[in-house]
């Protein structure tokens, strides 16, 4: 091998390393058995804690889904966060316990949790699950997530998937696609070896004695990737519940869509940079499996910028593979990565797309590539760095 072959192939290895992270982790959750419960301990009082902003039409469906699961003991608690509507008044009539919090100088979710938990300090519970406001907690969801949370002591994660709006374009499926790869193919496979998996900011729990070591109040645009990588640098790493299922709506307004990506997506990419070399680092200097796989885990970027990556950087090993006695090596250890990413794809849209997406849907992913590219240019020259909450569909903001 010459040494331009060697650096060509170098060019190479990231995409192949992050395709190569996505390919075990599906393939470990399609092969390998759901784990057993660790426990059917019965858990002390759960709270459910929803914050909430100005999500009057939402609300009541949300502590719905919840109310039916509650034992007399437990309780839904609602942070009405800086709301100029009815979410306070809606979450009332719907049964739940409502507190205010009105600052328009600390704007985020993190802030309304911490108002939410130091409202609790006065009768704390057992276990707190977070619920966001447009979530759905499926049926015989609480129980098992608090009682793993409560006998692990530490957090528990619930699948946690995206349904299509009613009318969805081929780029909201492929989007809802995106996120069960992220959130059900590969959580799943990590699952299976009890190795650590992310927070997604709904549908967790976490025990009452280890929410007091946390600090929640952070306007981080990605509040719940970091409190995760805090967790996990603590020994506190989450497990993903597979007992447990949160569903929440795609917003069906393609505006609301793009800020909802760009703030996750922007997010994301930034924790990569900060946090991911950190993780890895710290579970090599301290023989931890738990950071060492987190970091891993982190440093897959979203799935639409890994075939960016995949395609920008294959077409130019193509090109000097054609034209120069170089790169064919690498040129084909990167295909036949694309080419395992595609039956990974393929396999998880037949074993688990469901009603959410199909294989049709697939041909649309080039286009929703394409809608991409100008988000990642964004977090390049003009990355977003404060939280901004997603329209929901009534319009509200």
């Amino acid at each position: 091998m010459t040494v331009t072959d060697a650096l060509l192939l170098l060019i190479a290895l990231p995409p192949t390393l992050c395709i190569a992270v996505v390919v075990a982790e599906a393939w470990l959750g399609f092969l390998l058995p759901k784990r057993k419960p660790s426990s059917d301990c019965t858990p002390g009082p759960i709270t459910v804690l929803i914050p909430a902003h100005n999500e009057e039409t939402g609300i009541t469906t949300t502590i719905a889904s919840v109310q039916p699961q509650l034992r007399s003991e437990d309780r839904v608690l609602v942070v009405a966060d800086n709301c100029s509507d009815n979410t306070a008044d809606n979450a009332r009539v719907a049964g739940a316990e409502v507190i205010e919090r009105h600052n328009e100088h600390e704007r985020g979710k993190g802030y309304a949790l911490a108002h939410g938990i130091e409202h609790l300090t006065a009768n704390p519970p057992a276990v707190v699950v977070f619920i966001d406001a447009d979530c759905t907690l499926a049926p015989d969801s609480l129980l098992p997530l608090a009682r793993q949370a409560v006998s692990r002591q530490r957090p528990a994660q619930s699948l946690n998937l995206v349904d299509p709006p009613e009318q969805p374009s081929l780029k909201d499926r492929i989007s809802v696609l995106a996120f069960l790869v992220k959130n059900l193919v590969r959580t799943r496979g990590l699952a299976r070896l009890n190795l650590p998996c992310a927070l997604t900011g709904t549908g967790m729990a976490m025990p009452w004695d280890l929410i007091t070591t946390v600090d929640f109040a952070s306007g981080h645009l990605v509040e719940d990737m970091q409190l995760g990588v805090n967790l996990t640098l603590t020994g506190k790493s989450a497990r993903l519940c597979e007992q447990a299922l949160v569903t929440s709506p795609a917003p069906s307004d393609q505006n609301a869509a793009g800020t909802q990506r760009t703030r996750w997506e922007h997010g994301h990419l930034q924790t990569i940079i900060n946090h991911a070399p950190r993780l890895i680092l710290h579970g090599i200097t301290r023989f931890r499996i738990d950071p060492l796989v987190a970091g891993i885990d982190l440093t897959v970027p979203p799935l639409a910028m890994l075939c960016v990556l995949w395609l920008a950087i294959t077409i130019a090993l193509a090109a000097v593979a054609t034209l120069t006695p170089f790169g064919l090596g690498a040129l084909i250890t990167l295909v036949a990565a694309g080419l395992l990413l595609l039956l990974t794809v393929v396999t998880a849209v037949i074993r688990d797309g469901g009603q959410r997406v199909g294989l049709v849907h697939l041909l649309a992913v080039p286009l929703y590539i394409l809608w991409k590219i100008p988000l990642y240019l964004r977090f390049l020259v003009a990355r977003q760095t404060t939280w901004v909450r997603t329209q929901r569909d009534n319009g509200s903001g």
